[in-house]
């Protein structure tokens, strides 16, 4: 505002629900797949969903992550831990990370939110997704990042929205963004 107090916040969500609901500026988001430009494919650190919910939290400060795939005993994505579930027990008072599995701790963190809050525990797209796909997915679902699977739904990638907008300022730009 004039007085130099904020009057308004622009969110994650509110850009990514902006961008998708406006298709014919970001065409090339719907030409581009992951398959064909390697977008998103990275290394996806995860943990088995029967570990310890203090080796999952350990994974995401050793890794300076914010989040983590859970996989099942045979590797496939079934949920995700993020910083997000973390804050949301600590702000709650409502923490325990001692003798639970991470799957025990996610479902702790989801319990405590509001009806209005809920967000699915894992969103996937894969490979030959285009990045408009994940756009939207970002978008609807308000989550801050979806994970690539591959045909066995075992992870293979992951990309935020702060990915997508890098992307976008690429190809405007011509030029690798540098942050």
């Amino acid at each position: 505002g004039r007085n130099g107090k904020v009057v308004k916040v622009i969110t994650q969500r509110a850009l990514a629900e902006f961008m998708a609901s406006r298709p014919e500026t970001c065409k090339f988001l719907q030409a581009e797949t992951i398959k064909g430009t390697g977008f998103g494919i990275c290394e996806v650190k995860t943990v088995q969903a029967s570990s310890s919910a203090l080796r999952a939290l350990e994974l995401l400060l050793k890794y300076k992550i914010t989040a983590l795939a859970i996989c099942d005993e045979d590797g496939t994505a079934i949920s995700t831990l993020s910083s997000s579930d973390l804050r949301t027990l600590v702000a709650k008072k409502k923490f325990k990370f001692v003798g639970i599995t991470a799957m025990e701790f996610v479902a702790q963190s989801r319990q405590q939110l509001d009806g209005a809050q809920e967000k699915p525990a894992l969103v996937t797209v894969g490979t030959g997704a285009t990045l408009w796909d994940l756009l939207t997915k970002l978008a609807t679902t308000g989550l801050h990042r979806v994970f690539v699977v591959d045909a066995d739904r075992k992870p293979v990638g992951v990309v935020s929205f702060k990915d997508i907008l890098r992307r976008v300022f690429e190809k405007v730009n011509g030029k690798a963004a540098d942050w």
